[in-house]
Order: structure tokens, then C-alpha cells, then sequence
């Protein structure tokens, strides 16, 4: 979805604008929907509430920091850099999270199975 907000700052025209926004537009319930399910799957059922709070917290904070953000970059560049900017800080923040937990993933498989352990 971050992705493809980028192409928006390149839109000639209203008509353009409307038109690359459908796609993105289209991703964002999905996105959504999925991530809170996805906090929902991960966390046991006594913690949800907790985790679920955090999750409308990060949630809301994005909003609240990216809106200044693309403000400073619409009023410093021009409009158009203002959907590059946030797509950009969108797509290197996903970027991120797909490291982290690749990270993870190797590190609970490295201890599952004992590797790097020297009593083994």
C-alpha cells in the first residue's frame, strides 16, 4: 500500500490523482483488518486487550506524526512531495519490519534447535 502512494506525486491532474489513488485506496481496510488480526493471533487471549490498546496506539500516533511530516514536505518541496515522502517512509518502515522478523524467526530457530548452544 505504501508503494503505491509513491506514483501519486507524479498525478498531472485531478483525474490522475483519482485514478492512482483507487489501488492504494483499495489496500487500506485489508491492511488494517489484517494487522489487527494478525496482533489478535500472536498474543494470548489474557494480554489481548493490552496488545490491542497498543496496536490503536501505534496506529494513532502514525497518523498524528505523518500528517506534520507530509506537511513539512508539501510546504518545503511541493505537493507531490508529500505523497513520495510518507509512501517512502511507508515502504522503508515495512522494509524494517520484514528484517526484524526474519531476525527473529532465525534466532527462535537457532534456539529450537539447539545450534550455537556449546553444552550441545
Amino acid at each position: 500500500m505504501a508503494a503505491l502512494t509513491i506514483p501519486m506525486g507524479f498525478a498531472g491532474d485531478t483525474w490522475t490523482l483519482a485514478l492512482l489513488s483507487l489501488l492504494p485506496g483499495l489496500l487500506c481496510a485489508p491492511v488494517l483488518s489484517a494487522a489487527s488480526e494478525k496482533v489478535a493471533d500472536i498474543v494470548d487471549e489474557e494480554r489481548r486487550g493490552e496488545a490491542m490498546g497498543w496496536y490503536g496506539s501505534a496506529l494513532t500516533a502514525g497518523v498524528a506524526f505523518g500528517s506534520p511530516v507530509a506537511g513539512l514536505f508539501i510546504d518545503g518541496v511541493g505537493p507531490w512531495a508529500g505523497f513520495v515522502a510518507i509512501g517512502t517512509a511507508g515502504v522503508v518502515l515495512c522494509l524494517a519490519g520484514l528484517f526484524l522478523q526474519l531476525r527473529r524467526r532465525r534466532s527462535m530457530t537457532i534456539t529450537q534447535t539447539g545450534a550455537g548452544d556449546p553444552a550441545t
